[in-house]
Order: structure tokens, then C-alpha cells, then sequence
């Protein structure tokens, strides 16, 4: 039917141009690129390249409808997709939106970039699942339907749990998942932050959920309450004493940096005990 309206003699329809059907350089740039991913291998993709995976097992769009496949049920091997342009900004998507897993620990599987294009197509392959980010719940309602859900370290920086053991000098690398249980109209920053015993702050990373690309105000463009995971880096002084140190989270307006608050008022989330060394 598509075809039939694009080129039929009909009154609508258009004179046919092959024009539409030569390869570009930078279709031939991608599919060199694709030509290097296993047959068997489940690949996620942008809506313009799934026509070239049509053979693949396993296929996930991760930039349009269904909603449902933008956060894949099954971890696909490899994800294909288009590096953003400075200051570019989208709705969240794989992996860096993820379904609720009833209640359950979070997952989040993790990927790196295996080969790119000069017009920045990038391919990523997923690492074996025992480099996943496991994250514990905490489920803590903030106002305007915010909703802190999970954090976690990944499997090769100190273990998560109620103590973290950290040592001067080193990057502390935490993971947050954060969900909206309603469309925002405003911008919200995430921060998270190191407190010593006085309540002075003595490390701290701040930014929206993808260091800008997924601002709040897209969450809800393809999917309903979505889980958008970020990572925050946060840099242990080296002159640190040692000693106990908590670890919060929280939230505020990007514009007018007023704290987003809990439900009963208080302003962050005390995620653990760090344990300087």
C-alpha cells in the first residue's frame, strides 16, 4: 500500500524516482558495519535500519512503536544506534530505559561501543551478563510523581550494600534508576552526593539522566512510567579522613534548582554507608 501511494498514477501518488533506491555512502558505511554482526545474534536497532536486520532472530526497535520493545524483555546481543548531535536530546532508550521487574532487584544489562562509522552510526556488543548492574529497590515518591527506585555499584567497583568500602583518591561509580509516574513539564536534575558527619559535601555529580540527552520533559514520549537509569562518578577526595560518610541522592528543577522533595518532605534519599579506609 505504501509503495502504491508513493508511485501509483493515481491522483496522490508521485512519478516514480529511482533516486530512492541507490545507496548512499553512508548506506554502504552501515552496511559494512552490519555485515560484521553475527546471523544468529539479536540485534536492537533505530527505526531506519530494521529493514537490514529483517533476517535476524531476535529484532527490538528501541526508538518507536510498539512501546513495549523500546525496553527489550530480552537483552538483545547487540544495539544499533546513531550518535546524538551536540545539545541533541530524545526520549530515553535502551538500555538506558528498562522495565520494572515487579518489585524484584533491577538488571541493567551493560554495553560498549564495538565499531562506529564517520557519520556516527555506532554498534554496540553487550557484555557477558555477569558485568550487569544489580540494584537494589528503594522505591522512595518524591513530588511531581518522581520516584527513586533502584541504585547499585556495577560488578567491578566496591560491592553495593548498606556499607560500601571506598578509599581515598579513588572514582566511586554508582548507578541510580529513576521513574516518573506522570508526564513532567519541567527539566529535573539528579545529583548525587558524598556527606561527611557535619553534613559538608566532599563529593558530588550532578546532571540529567544521560548528561542531558533524556530530559524529564520526554520521559513519557513512547512509554508509560518509564525506569531511566544513570550513571553518576563520584570522586573521593584524597585527603579524606577515614571514616563512615553517607551517601544520598536527590533531585531539583534544572532552572530554578529548588529541591524536588519526598512525599514527607525531606529532601534526599540516604542510599548507604560509605566506609573510607
Amino acid at each position: 500500500l505504501l509503495s502504491a501511494w508513493r508511485w501509483s498514477p493515481l491522483p496522490g501518488g508521485r512519478e516514480f524516482d529511482p533516486a530512492t533506491l541507490v545507496l548512499t555512502e553512508q548506506d554502504r558505511a552501515a552496511r559494512s558495519l552490519l555485515a560484521k554482526v553475527p546471523a544468529e545474534a539479536a540485534v536492537g536497532a533505530d527505526w531506519e535500519y530494521l529493514p537490514w536486520l529483517a533476517n535476524r532472530w531476535e529484532l527490538d526497535t528501541l526508538l518507536s512503536p510498539p512501546f513495549e520493545l523500546i525496553a527489550p524483555a530480552k537483552p538483545p546481543d547487540y544495539v544499533l544506534t546513531r550518535s546524538p548531535g551536540p545539545g541533541a536530546v530524545s526520549a530515553p532508550i535502551y538500555p538506558w530505559t528498562i522495565r520494572d521487574q515487579s518489585k524484584q532487584p533491577l538488571r541493567v544489562p551493560r554495553f560498549a561501543p564495538y565499531e562506529e562509522t564517520p557519520d556516527g552510526l555506532v554498534l554496540s556488543a553487550r557484555f557477558e551478563p555477569e558485568h550487569d548492574v544489580l540494584m537494589s529497590r528503594y522505591d522512595v515518591t518524591f513530588e511531581r510523581g518522581l520516584v527513586l527506585v533502584a541504585a547499585g555499584t556495577p560488578p567491578d567497583a566496591p560491592a553495593w550494600g548498606p556499607v560500601i568500602s571506598a578509599e581515598p583518591g579513588m572514582m566511586l561509580p554508582v548507578w541510580v534508576a529513576w521513574a516518573a509516574q506522570q508526564p513532567l513539564d519541567r527539566r529535573i536534575t539528579f545529583t548525587v552526593q558524598l556527606v561527611d558527619d557535619h553534613g559538608d559535601r566532599r563529593a558530588q555529580e550532578d546532571h540529567e539522566m544521560g548528561h542531558g540527552r533524556f530530559p524529564t520533559t520526554l520521559w513519557h514520549e513512547w512509554m508509560d512510567a518509564p525506569v531511566v537509569v544513570g550513571e553518576f562518578h563520584l570522586s573521593v577526595p584524597a585527603d579524606l579522613a577515614p571514616g563512615r560518610h553517607r551517601l544520598i541522592a536527590g533531585a531539583y528543577g534544572s532552572e530554578d534548582v529548588v529541591p524536588i522533595l519526598r512525599s514527607d518532605g525531606g529532601p534526599w534519599v540516604e542510599l548507604a554507608t560509605v566506609e573510607v579506609r
